[in-house]
């Protein structure tokens, strides 16, 4: 990952030009956590190191198709089977082969043929894997798009260059996808997103944008949000998804609400959110 390059940012710096425009300097973006400074990496798919899963067993009910735990955000979309009454006859009985939560949610594929499909069958779900809004998860549209600008309440902000429609995929939420713990995990900051199944909502793990992650990761909260996260299907898989709830204009900066949770943990430990706005 050393490899990749890392996020830049504009800092306001004294002074205008000559036309009168704002001046700025680059900088590198960087995450501080347990004392050491971190150079988040751009990625816009989801990684695993296995390494830090061994401890972590696949679930009694895992889909046997599936590999653990690779296809968590596949498994999203199967049902948890109740656990039957055992009779005399129950242990001869194969088990019942995993079937698909109801309902089922809309495929976002760009070539979907059946995108509202309903079954509970897994083999009738489509192989789309590539989603509408792709061509906005890249590093070609957020440079033409978004800017990365330190702000004075938020520190750095996603800020937008052109007008983003209302009800658009603006991009995914990526990261490492890291196992559940009673506490955060060792290595991971405050950039965890809970991963939780479409049937109850219940989480099975966490996605930490510290260390890799895309632009979204700089999207900061605010009480009147311009836009929200979603899980949405492409083919065979839920992927979480930033969606816009109204238009947002160019040079305004896009916020996302973090949600009571969020709020919860820091308020136990006196931090309380400072957004400003009147249903703050």
């Amino acid at each position: 990952m050393v490899t990749l390059p890392t996020f830049t940012y504009k800092k306001p710096v004294g002074g205008r030009t000559r036309s009168g425009t704002q001046r700025y300097t680059t900088k590198q973006a960087k995450s501080s956590y347990q004392e050491k400074t971190i150079l988040t990496r751009p990625i816009y798919r989801n990684v695993i190191d296995r390494r830090k899963w061994k401890a972590k067993p696949a679930p009694t009910h895992w889909p046997q198709h599936l590999t653990w735990p690779d296809d968590i955000f596949q498994a999203l979309l199967y049902r948890t089977p109740t656990t039957p009454k055992k009779t005399p006859s129950s242990d001869s009985k194969k088990e019942k082969p995993p079937r698909l939560i109801t309902p089922l949610p809309s495929c976002h594929g760009t070539t979907c043929l059946n995108p509202d499909l309903q079954s509970r069958n897994p083999d009738h779900l489509c192989k789309c894997t590539t989603a509408t809004w792709s061509y906005r998860n890249t590093s070609i549209w957020f440079s033409k798009n978004i800017s990365l600008v330190w702000t004075p309440a938020r520190g750095i902000g996603a800020i937008s260059r052109t007008a983003l429609p209302a009800d658009t995929v603006i991009g995914e939420y990526n990261g490492e996808v890291l196992p559940l713990c009673s506490r955060f995990p060792k290595d991971s900051g405050t950039y965890l997103f809970n991963v939780e199944r479409e049937e109850d909502g219940e989480a099975v793990a966490y996605l930490d944008s510290l260390r890799v992650g895309s632009w979204t990761r700089f999207i900061n909260h605010s009480c009147r949000p311009n836009v929200v996260f979603e899980m949405m299907r492409v083919g065979r898989e839920m992927r979480v998804v930033i969606v816009t709830v109204r238009k947002v204009r160019v040079g305004e900066e896009v916020l996302v609400h973090y949600g009571p949770e969020y709020w919860a943990g820091l308020e136990r430990k006196g931090v309380f959110c400072g957004c400003g706005e009147g249903r703050c």
